[in-house]
């Protein structure tokens, strides 16, 4: 008996469900399972053929009336982020050469929004991390309860897998800032950038870098700025966040905003 290899995407997994539903009714359709998930029929067809993305809202949606299990909820969602993440070139990078400005789908991304739980995985590249919530709430200097809810959430979203009882950051996937308007995202920095003036009051000059200049440019550059700061952010990581002996978790915000009121158009 010849045996079927496993789903390696969402549209595969849902393929699968389609299938086995039609072997055991021939007469079962692909509107009736569009009907059933409360897709319609042309973007089910879309979803089944790679051509539309499937969300982390959908999935749940989709397992939730597929009537599926926990676990199966879970792959649903691991391929879907994989899915979203292939897109975007996160493709399990072998070096943290390939760490840096790459971002997680918007909707991913509002799950673990909260500045701790991208910490939590950075905290397990330190030699000696420990999976244990007590262990990185006292690292991190936060609730028992904040820690916890976080590793559930990383683990929901396939950042965090679970290897035995033991749970460490999956490889396959990077985080970093993101140009999207998300409120998510917007309190995500917003919660750093507050941290950083924290810093000023309670860390030495030794242990923080707070700098900053004030220039006077034309918008019309900030693209090109926006691609050297990012390239400034990937040549840090590629240097310094590489396999060696790590201790303690760092955050690097970097801020360009507009101090002026803009002129008014000719006109106006």
């Amino acid at each position: 008996m010849a045996m079927q290899a496993e789903a390696r995407t969402s549209s595969e997994l849902l393929r699968e469900e389609l299938s086995r539903r039609s072997r055991a009714n021939p007469r079962y359709s692909l509107r009736a399972f569009s009907k059933l998930i409360g897709v319609s029929p042309g973007a089910l067809s879309e979803l089944l053929n790679g051509k539309r993305p499937l969300s982390v809202k959908q999935a749940h949606q989709i397992a939730q009336r597929l009537g599926w299990s926990d676990a199966e909820l879970e792959r649903l969602v691991r391929l879907c982020v994989h899915d979203q993440s292939s897109r975007q070139g996160l493709s399990s990078p072998e070096s943290p050469a390939a760490y840096g400005t790459k971002n997680l789908p918007e909707d991913v991304f509002r799950v673990i929004a909260d500045w701790y739980c991208l910490a939590i995985l950075s905290l397990a590249e330190i030699p000696g991390f420990r999976a244990e919530a007590r262990w990185i709430a006292k690292r991190l200097r936060i609730s028992l309860h904040q820690c916890t809810e976080a590793l559930e959430r990383l683990e929901r979203v396939g950042l965090m897998i679970r290897d035995g009882n033991q749970l460490k950051p999956s490889p396959e996937f990077v985080i970093a800032g993101s140009e999207v308007p998300s409120e998510a995202i917007r309190a995500y920095h917003r919660s750093l950038l507050e941290m950083a003036s924290s810093s000023l009051d309670t860390q030495s000059p030794r242990e923080r870098d707070i700098t900053g200049i004030c220039l006077a440019i034309d918008p019309r550059d900030l693209d090109e700025i926006r691609r050297e700061v990012e390239a400034f952010q990937d040549r840090v990581v590629r240097r310094y966040s590489k396999p060696g002996k790590k201790k303690e978790v760092y955050q690097l915000e970097c801020a360009l905003f507009r101090l002026t009121e803009p002129l008014p158009k000719a006109g106006a």
